[in-house]
């Protein structure tokens, strides 16, 4: 069911967010910043050699899974690096996913939340997702504004249905290009940032319900997507679904309950521990939770741990290849890294080498180099693009044998999946905040 709300003080919220600074004014006295942004560099490069391989460029490597969050979001990291490749192309390849979805007319069996990294990534590497359209026939197809039709005047309703995650991606996403809010809008910002707070737990984190305790993603994810509403003075008057209680809170108050949740959950390395485990993915998302919010990641004491910082905490993840593991929890021992991890240490790294080089925050997309539709139409389709562009070089006999090598596969994971069953049940709890991650994707 569609919801209207009032829009009070919306006209001044915006021009606030627009004039605020980027970042809180906190001292970084006594850091190297030239030490550190060569340490970050450092670790960045390696993730891109890992996931590049033998590929000319890291867009390359991830072009013929454009659509996917497994390539989505390096794509993504990738733009907001200056990481060379063929942006269009793989833009023209995102447009073609958006174009033939909604074409079906379909809505079924896709989260709101990948329009949302979709909307993200063609934005980092500058398309415009208010104007998707190709050249079809000689004709253009009809644009679509993925920015109204996912958000403004969603087509699944209530952007929360994913839970809180879907208020977070959807706010983050509006305010990436700072996107004009219409006058008719069905879901307006302040609706997305009531419907965070409306889901902050009692002790002050957040969760996918009610019945799980603070998420340490979670908690940092809606704290990234509040912080630039940090020095914003409204008080929001809230009808908290998960205590079945009503208070005013301004958005300051929620991240001062909000950031020494997560900070208990770091452990003595410098790590976060996401259910007892300590994982890269929650040592991730804390740092650009506090990148976000002006804070030194190398110097902020409330995240510094018999003197290891979350920086610390996240090297202990990474492998001599350059790859990120998930956990040194995991059962096996993990030897090779982990996609997930992966892109979220990498675009970790980028949200704090962005706070000391004075740029834009991570999800602030307003600097990212826009590309001409000249430039997206010329670009050569990628094979998701749904045309048979780079058939030719696929012939009959590599896709028999490609089809011959997966029911092998096939049949080695049921294997794998029957072996591993009960170890599997029994490590749930501690995957929980992997899962609310697979939700949000």
């Amino acid at each position: 069911m569609k919801r209207i709300f009032k829009r009070t003080g919306l006209f001044l919220i915006t021009v606030a967010v627009l004039l605020s600074p980027r970042f809180t004014d906190i001292s970084r006295a006594g850091t190297d910043e030239g030490a550190v942004l060569s340490e970050i560099s450092a670790i960045q490069d390696g993730i891109t050699g890992w996931k590049q391989g033998k590929a000319d460029t890291l867009l390359d490597a991830v072009a013929d899974a454009a659509g996917d969050a497994s390539s989505d979001w390096y794509a993504f990291t990738a733009g907001r690096t200056g990481t060379d490749g063929d942006r269009a192309a793989y833009v023209r390849a995102l447009y073609r996913r958006v174009i033939d979805y909604y074409a079906s007319g379909d809505v079924n069996g896709i989260y709101p939340s990948e329009l949302y990294r979709t909307a993200l990534t063609v934005s980092a590497l500058g398309g415009d997702p208010e104007k998707i359209t190709l050249e079809e026939n000689g004709a253009f197809s009809a644009p679509i504004d993925l920015i109204h039709r996912s958000i403004w005047h969603s087509s699944f309703g209530d952007p929360g249905m994913q839970g809180v995650n879907g208020y977070i991606w959807a706010l983050l996403t509006v305010d990436s290009q700072g996107f004009a809010e219409p006058a008719d809008a069905e879901w307006t910002r302040e609706d997305l940032i009531k419907g965070i707070l409306a889901r902050q737990k009692d002790d002050g984190g957040f969760a996918l319900d009610k019945t799980l305790q603070s998420d340490p993603d979670l908690t940092s994810m809606a704290l990234t997507a509040l912080a630039p509403y940090g020095s914003v003075r409204t008080s929001y008057r809230i009808d908290n679904v998960f205590t079945d209680t009503s208070y005013d809170i301004t958005i300051k108050d929620a991240a001062d309950k909000a950031f020494p949740v997560i900070a208990a959950m770091q452990a003595d390395d410098g790590a976060m521990l996401t259910y007892g485990s300590e994982t890269s993915e929650s040592t991730s998302w804390a740092m650009i939770s506090l990148a976000s919010w002006g804070r030194d990641v190398f110097t902020d004491t409330e995240f510094t741990k018999n003197g290891r910082t979350l920086f610390d905490g996240l090297k202990t993840f990474v492998l001599d290849d350059g790859g990120i593991i998930h956990s040194p929890d995991s059962t096996p021992v993990e030897t090779e890294g982990n996609n997930m991890a992966g892109y979220q240490a990498f675009y970790a790294l980028e949200a704090v080498r962005r706070y000391y080089s004075g740029e834009n925050r991570l999800f602030d997309l307003t600097d990212a180099k826009s590309l001409t539709q000249e430039d997206i139409l010329s670009a050569e389709p990628l094979r998701t693009d749904g045309d048979d562009a780079r058939d030719a070089e696929y012939p009959v006999y590599k896709i028999a044998i490609v089809a011959a090598a997966a029911v092998i596969v096939i049949v080695i994971l049921l294997a794998v999946v029957l072996l591993h069953e009960n170890k599997n049940r029994s490590d749930e709890a501690g995957e929980a905040g992997n899962d609310a991650d697979d939700d949000w994707q």
